[in-house]
């Protein structure tokens, strides 16, 4: 203690005995600094911004969930919310767009400092809030844009509209890219529960917070692009359309996408959860068929997809894609009280798919493992593929047309499609003619679950979410086995006529919105 109070005092008298010295140092060596930090600056703002102008997110190789307490908070300020979307997909790793989000704001129950628009992408370009141009480098890190309270009209209408970028993806996430060894085409397609809508554009991505999405894309002409909304025309450069759709749109963007490229528009969708939109591109194959159902003044377009090389397997699975799932829209209609509400129905096998397949809206994506190539299909087989078939339809109705607020009741959306699937596939005569050993594979499901909760991560059914990357942990066992015995236990409990009707006043009070499990169980 002593040697360093000695060693203070003769620093501070150097210092006395020095001044003009060490204050010419200090400021030459402040000034350095300035023009230091100043030419970093610089530097960082160049290297931000592409050859084509797009602002670049510094944090884009960030994992960055949303946490629940952010989604309530943006539920309580937003409404409304609809989405005009230009998408353009090509034969390469980028991928563009351009945007127009629409939306209310809340006066009275915006109390933050900004509103946070998600987009997991590589840059953005042309920010404008309400036609005030914004600096996009500004607003836009962390994997959101920014949108300053400032530029907002509070109790009213309000449009952000920007053009962004972004690369294809190789883990089944986001904008997934595939090329078939085969024949080298290119094959892309999008997988967005529970976080990955804002992988392909800017949007709000919570499911409470459903939109209409109005859509055109732009590929190349032999390509396919299937989304939600049935299809509508295709135009080219030239045609009065296709010149109209680039309104408001920078120029050079729509130069690269002329020559050799379609314009697909497509029907709006109904008000919708993003992780249930879907945009899907390549030289697909299919088989059509066009079946009447209950509701319907005309037949209802259904399709199965695949890419060139699979489709003699294709064909041979068709029979277990179309049929029963006629009868199962059929049964579903009747038990739920509620007819199929949109426009299409596709099926498509998508390469690499991660999952067994997903119940995007009228855009059904399944694994290839389900064409079971090279293999005569079993018994078994034959039950799970019309299970999987049927359970993704049953989600058009619980969790697409009704749909859960938030990700922790996760389990009660993929619970309800088990069981429900399995009960159709029991209640109707030629399904369970097929699969008439159907309640095996529901006991799969039971010891599934039972594996599960003896492990040490073993959780209960309703388990809590805080965030995003929370729900991606809840597809196991017990959210899929455990919750569906549970629900089987509920119907055996109250009966076949009171679980239907209790499920048909679920659908006429809660269409087109988003429900808590409370909200359930009071039906």
């Amino acid at each position: 203690m002593e040697n360093l109070k000695e060693t203070s005092s003769n620093v501070v008298e150097f210092l006395q005995k020095n001044k003009a010295a060490f204050a010419v140092a200090a400021g030459a060596a402040l000034a350095f600094g300035v023009v230091g930090y100043v030419w970093r600056k610089r530097a960082r703002a160049t290297a931000a911004v592409d050859e084509h102008g797009y602002s670049l997110d510094p944090k884009f190789d960030n994992n960055v969930a949303l946490y629940k307490e952010e989604a309530i908070k943006r539920k309580k300020i937003l409404s409304n919310v609809s989405y005009d979307l230009v998408l353009a997909v090509r034969k390469s790793e980028f991928f563009e767009g351009h945007v127009v989000i629409i939306f209310d704001v809340s006066e009275e129950d915006f109390h933050e400092k900004d509103l946070f628009i998600d987009y997991h992408g590589l840059g953005i370009k042309g920010l404008k809030i309400n036609d005030t141009e914004v600096d996009s480098g500004h607003a836009f890190n962390g994997q959101r844009i920014h949108v300053a309270k400032a530029h907002l009209k509070l109790g009213a209408r309000n449009t952000v509209s920007v053009t962004f970028k972004s690369k294809y993806r190789n883990d089944g996430t986001g904008f997934h890219h595939f090329v078939d060894n085969e024949d080298n085409n290119e094959y892309v397609y999008t997988q967005f529960e529970a976080f990955n809508a804002h992988r392909a554009f800017p949007c709000f991505d919570q499911p409470d917070l459903r939109a209409e999405l109005s859509l055109k894309t732009l590929a190349p002409k032999d390509w396919i692009v299937l989304s939600n909304g049935l299809e509508r025309d295709i135009l080219t450069k030239g045609d009065e359309k296709f010149d109209e759709a680039f309104k408001g749109i920078a120029q050079e963007f729509a130069d690269r996408y002329t020559d050799g490229f379609n314009l697909q528009l497509y029907s709006t969708t109904p008000a919708i959860a993003t992780y249930l939109y879907a945009f899907i591109a390549g030289p697909f194959e299919f088989i059509e068929t066009n079946e009447m159902i209950p509701g319907r003044k005309d037949p209802l377009r259904m399709r199965l997809y695949c890419r060139k090389t699979l489709k003699k397997d294709m064909e041979r699975i068709q029979k277990y894609m179309f049929e029963p799932v006629v009868l199962a829209i059929n049964w579903y209609s009747e038990f739920f009280g509620y007819n199929y509400p949109y426009e299409k129905y596709d099926q498509i096998f998508c390469p690499e798919f991660k999952f067994g397949a997903m119940e995007n809206v009228g855009c059904v994506t399944f694994t290839e493992r389900l064409l079971f190539r090279g293999k005569e299909m079993t018994e078994r087989d034959i039950t799970s593929l019309i299970n999987v078939a049927l359970h993704e339809l049953c989600h058009h109705w619980f969790g697409d047309l009704v749909t859960m607020t938030w990700w922790n009741d996760l389990w009660l959306n993929e619970s309800f499609a088990t069981y429900v699937s399995f009960l159709c596939m029991a209640s109707v005569k030629t399904l369970f003619k097929q699969c008439p050993n159907l309640w095996v594979n529901v006991n799969s499901y039971k010891n599934w679950g039972y594996a599960e909760d003896d492990l040490s991560t073993g959780h209960p059914i309703c388990k809590q979410a805080p965030h995003t990357d929370s729900a991606d942990d809840m597809i196991n066992g017990i959210t899929y086995g455990k919750g569906c015995s549970f629900l089987k236990q509920l119907f055996h409990l109250i009966g076949y006529d009171t679980f239907s009707r209790a499920t048909q006043i679920y659908f006429e009070k809660y269409q087109w919105k988003n429900t808590v499990l409370k909200n359930f169980l009071e039906c």
